[in-house]
C-alpha cells in the first residue's frame, strides 16, 4: 500500500513539476515580454526626450522671431512717425510756396504797373524832350 502512495505521490509530484515547468516557462515569456516593454519604454522615453528637446530649440526660435518681430514693429513705428513728419513738413514747405507765389504774383503785378508808370514818364519825357528841342531849334532861327 505505501507503494502505492509512494507511486501516487510521485505522479503527483510529476504533475505538479510539469506544472511548475510550465509556470516557469510562463514566467519566462512573461520576462520577455516585460523586457520588451521596458525597451519599448525606453525608446519612447528616448522619443519624448527628443521631441521635448526640439520644441525647446523652436521655443527658442519663436522666442527669437518674436523679439526680431517686436523691434521691426518698433522700425516701423518710426518709419510711421518720420512719415507723419515729412509729411508735415511737405505740408508747410507747399504752405510757404503758396505763400511765395502769392507774394511773386503781387510783386509780378507791381513790375507791370511800374513798367506802365515808366512808359508814361518815357512818354511825357520824350514829348518834353522834343518841345524843348523845337524851342531851341526856334530860338536859333
Amino acid at each position: 500500500e505505501r507503494d502505492g502512495q509512494i507511486t501516487s505521490l510521485n505522479q503527483a509530484v510529476t504533475v505538479r513539476d510539469g506544472q511548475i515547468a510550465g509556470f516557469h516557462q510562463a514566467v519566462g515569456e512573461r520576462d520577455g515580454q516585460i523586457t520588451s516593454l521596458n525597451q519599448a519604454v525606453t525608446e519612447r522615453d528616448g522619443q519624448i526626450a527628443g521631441f521635448h528637446q526640439a520644441v525647446g530649440e523652436r521655443d527658442g526660435q519663436i522666442t527669437s522671431l518674436n523679439q526680431a518681430v517686436t523691434e521691426r514693429d518698433g522700425q516701423i513705428a518710426g518709419l510711421h512717425q518720420a512719415v507723419g513728419e515729412r509729411d508735415g513738413q511737405i505740408t508747410s514747405f507747399n504752405q510757404l510756396v503758396s505763400e511765395q507765389e502769392s507774394q511773386i504774383a503781387s510783386l509780378n503785378q507791381a513790375v507791370v504797373e511800374r513798367d506802365r508808370e515808366i512808359e508814361c514818364y518815357t512818354s511825357e519825357q520824350n514829348k518834353l524832350i522834343e518841345a524843348i528841342c523845337l524851342s531851341i531849334e526856334a530860338d536859333r532861327s
